[in-house]
Protein backbone atom coordinates (compact mmCIF):
# COMPACT_ATOMS: atom_id res chain seq x y z
CA UNK A 1 0.00 0.00 0.00
CA UNK A 2 1.44 3.02 -0.86
CA UNK A 3 0.43 6.16 1.50
CA UNK A 4 1.82 9.62 2.86
CA UNK A 5 3.36 9.19 6.53
CA UNK A 6 4.35 12.27 8.24
CA UNK A 7 7.48 11.82 10.76
CA UNK A 8 8.06 13.30 13.65
CA UNK A 9 11.51 13.06 15.29
CA UNK A 10 14.10 15.73 17.37
CA UNK A 11 15.08 17.13 14.42
CA UNK A 12 11.44 18.23 13.34
CA UNK A 13 8.69 17.23 11.45
CA UNK A 14 9.14 15.27 7.82
CA UNK A 15 6.77 13.80 5.07
CA UNK A 16 7.72 10.93 3.24
CA UNK A 17 6.03 9.10 -0.25
CA UNK A 18 6.22 5.43 1.32
CA UNK A 19 5.04 1.59 0.40
CA UNK A 20 3.36 0.36 3.54
CA UNK A 21 4.45 -3.86 4.41
CA UNK A 22 3.76 -5.63 6.91
CA UNK A 23 5.75 -9.32 7.62
CA UNK A 24 4.62 -11.21 10.81
CA UNK A 25 5.18 -9.03 13.75
CA UNK A 26 7.02 -6.00 11.76
CA UNK A 27 5.84 -2.95 9.77
CA UNK A 28 7.96 -1.37 7.04
CA UNK A 29 8.01 1.78 5.42
CA UNK A 30 10.31 2.21 2.04
CA UNK A 31 10.58 4.44 -0.61
CA UNK A 32 9.01 3.37 -3.62
CA UNK A 33 11.06 2.00 -6.41
CA UNK A 34 11.17 5.03 -8.90
CA UNK A 35 9.93 7.39 -7.42
CA UNK A 36 12.30 10.38 -7.16
CA UNK A 37 11.67 11.50 -3.36
CA UNK A 38 13.18 11.60 0.12
CA UNK A 39 14.92 8.24 0.92
CA UNK A 40 12.98 6.36 4.00
CA UNK A 41 13.33 3.08 5.54
CA UNK A 42 11.98 2.30 8.75
CA UNK A 43 11.23 -1.32 10.50
CA UNK A 44 9.29 -1.17 12.60
CA UNK A 45 8.37 -4.31 15.51
CA UNK A 46 4.56 -4.33 16.32
CA UNK A 47 5.00 -4.92 19.84
CA UNK A 48 7.05 -2.09 20.61
CA UNK A 49 4.46 0.68 19.13
CA UNK A 50 3.64 3.12 21.65
CA UNK A 51 1.03 6.08 22.15
CA UNK A 52 -1.30 4.55 19.20
CA UNK A 53 -3.96 6.89 18.62
CA UNK A 54 -7.14 6.94 16.23
CA UNK A 55 -8.00 10.61 15.72
CA UNK A 56 -11.24 11.85 14.30
CA UNK A 57 -11.31 15.57 12.99
CA UNK A 58 -13.47 17.46 11.03
CA UNK A 59 -14.93 14.06 9.51
CA UNK A 60 -10.78 12.93 8.71
CA UNK A 61 -9.46 9.91 10.58
CA UNK A 62 -5.74 9.78 11.26
CA UNK A 63 -3.88 7.12 13.00
CA UNK A 64 -0.77 8.24 14.96
CA UNK A 65 1.73 6.36 17.53
CA UNK A 66 5.59 6.37 18.47
CA UNK A 67 8.31 3.96 17.74
CA UNK A 68 11.84 4.58 18.63
CA UNK A 69 11.27 8.08 19.61
CA UNK A 70 9.93 8.82 15.75
CA UNK A 71 6.18 9.75 16.00
CA UNK A 72 4.25 8.71 12.75
CA UNK A 73 0.81 9.87 11.25
CA UNK A 74 -1.29 8.24 8.64
CA UNK A 75 -4.05 10.39 7.22
CA UNK A 76 -6.25 8.95 4.70
CA UNK A 77 -6.02 10.85 1.40
CA UNK A 78 -8.88 8.80 -0.26
CA UNK A 79 -6.68 5.95 -0.39
CA UNK A 80 -7.86 3.77 1.88
CA UNK A 81 -4.33 3.48 3.87
CA UNK A 82 -6.49 3.68 7.33
CA UNK A 83 -8.19 0.69 6.74
CA UNK A 84 -5.52 -0.80 5.60
CA UNK A 85 -3.48 -0.05 8.59
CA UNK A 86 -6.78 -0.95 10.99
CA UNK A 87 -6.72 -4.60 9.22
CA UNK A 88 -2.54 -5.41 9.97
CA UNK A 89 -2.41 -3.22 12.92
CA UNK A 90 -5.42 -4.65 14.82
CA UNK A 91 -3.37 -6.56 17.62
CA UNK A 92 -2.15 -3.25 18.68
CA UNK A 93 -5.21 -0.76 18.54
CA UNK A 94 -7.30 -3.65 20.30
CA UNK A 95 -5.05 -3.36 23.33
CA UNK A 96 -3.82 0.28 23.30
CA UNK A 97 -5.92 2.74 21.30
CA UNK A 98 -7.14 6.02 22.44
CA UNK A 99 -9.89 7.57 20.60
CA UNK A 100 -10.22 11.21 19.97
CA UNK A 101 -12.68 13.43 18.71
CA UNK A 102 -11.25 16.77 18.12
CA UNK A 103 -13.47 19.11 16.55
Amino acid sequence: MNAIVEMTDMLGLDYYYVVIRFKGNKMFLNKPDGICGKYVDKEIILSEIEDIRIIAQNNIEKITFSHCSINYTFVDYNNNVLSYLKKHLYPVLKTRTMYEHLF
